[in-house]
């Protein structure tokens, strides 16, 4: 019984650790830039940004936009000074467009 109970707490420790794939994801690698970054041109999904290297005085802002003077909205920005990860899981529109200002930092977005 007390087998039993440890490999089911061990076995949900597993699958709660385990990362959300989704198929078809694409990547996205960034870097301090004084020219936008055109990532999709069309409608998708923004799922994660991770801030691999901390930077200075650095930010990533994020458009629905297709870069192309059209309809723009901000999606979020994200103060890339510190690593780490966030979770978006959010639809855009018109396109994805990125620009990272700053110095030092790098950063991968991932999409589909």
């Amino acid at each position: 019984m007390k087998r039993a109970l440890l490999f089911l707490l061990a076995a949900a420790l597993l699958v709660a650790q385990t990362p959300i794939v989704h198929a078809g994801t694409s990547y996205y690698h960034i870097v301090p830039s004084s020219a936008p970054a055109i990532v999709k041109a069309v409608s998708g999904t923004l799922f994660k940004v991770v801030v691999n290297t901390a930077g200075q005085g650095c930010s990533l802002t994020m458009l629905d936009s297709a870069g192309s003077g059209g309809a723009s909205a901000i999606i979020g920005v994200v103060n890339c000074s510190a690593q780490g990860a966030l979770e978006y899981n959010i639809a855009f529109q018109n396109g994805l467009t990125l620009l990272m200002t700053g110095s030092g930092a790098d950063a991968t977005i991932t999409y589909q």
